[in-house]
């Protein structure tokens, strides 16, 4: 009998180190599933001729010594293929090595958009001179967004895009980000960390409102997490902060994406890497009164 409970213990002890090996093997498989998320975002303030129109969104490249050449050059494929209108790339584009910079910002020149391509700064971004990020970004044909804004005109009307400085490394400035929009236009707030708007909620409420929605990345959608469910951090920081989706953070409804490459360690769990195809629609006029 004790034979048999000791060998039933090895049985088990040996089935729960295989399932370990092969989900731990599956943590560094995972940052090569790239997938692409595609979500609609219904704007009663959307001008009719930006109905349909397609924005791509891709963030945290972190091109280097865990994102190969070859990797960032699929996943600009991939963008490719879904043919957006408009591309927004969300910072984080190196890990650390100025001599990437060049590299990255050549390979992301592919990125083909007939409404314009668009760049912010990211936290790493401020980790190798900045001033070779925005140079890069200029040459591979994104216009940089570092509290600023565009209008992007399309069939005789417009948009805002607007882009905020990194809120970890740079000197986010909200109030020259917005500068001339006014309510009713249509305006996207571009921001690499989502925590900027949960902590500036109260103190930009009224700002906030400017904006139909904001896109942010820098969470890697937590990264390696606890299949899906759970991820660490700080000890305010909670998974649905991290997770893709539309989600309101600071009362900005926002899609926070998951990126693409990784951070510290070259792996990611249950958090798989994406691109952002977002569709914009105007609704229905009996469905855009509130």
């Amino acid at each position: 009998m004790e034979n048999y409970k000791r060998k039933k213990r090895i049985v088990c002890w040996s089935i729960a180190a295989a399932v370990f090996a092969l989900l731990f093997a599956y943590s560094f498989a995972e940052p090569f599933l790239v997938q692409v998320d595609r979500e609609s975002f219904y704007g009663k303030d959307l001008p009719a001729s930006f109905s349909g129109v397609k924005i791509g969104f891709l963030a945290d490249t972190h091109f280097g010594p865990y994102t190969s050449r070859e990797q960032l050059r699929s996943i600009v494929e991939l963008m490719n293929a879904e043919s957006p209108d408009i591309v927004i790339l969300g910072g984080d584009y190196v890990k650390r090595n100025p001599a990437d910079v060049p590299v990255c910002f050549e390979e992301l020149a592919r990125i083909k958009a007939p409404l314009g391509k668009y760049a912010i700064m990211g936290n790493h971004d401020y980790w190798v001179p900045s001033d070779d990020i925005i140079t890069q970004m200029k040459k591979a044909g994104f216009t940089p967004l570092v509290n600023k804004n565009v209008q992007v005109w399309h069939l005789g009307q417009r948009i805002f895009i607007a882009g905020l400085d990194d809120y970890d490394e740079g000197m986010p400035n909200l109030d020259e980000a917005l500068s001339g929009i006014t309510m009713g236009d249509f305006a996207i707030l571009v921001l690499h960390s989502p925590f900027y708007l949960k902590d500036k909620g109260n103190e930009y409420a009224q700002e906030f409102k400017l904006v139909d929605f904001a896109l942010a990345a820098h969470t890697h959608g937590g990264q390696a997490t606890f299949f899906g469910l759970w991820s660490p951090g700080e000890p305010d920081q909670f998974l649905p902060m991290y997770a893709s989706r539309w989600r309101e953070r600071g009362g900005v409804i926002s899609l926070v994406s998951n990126g693409t490459g990784t951070s510290v360690l070259p792996l990611r769990f249950f958090a798989l890497p994406e691109i952002n195809i977002i569709e914009l629609e105007k609704p229905a006029a009996a469905d855009a009164v509130q």
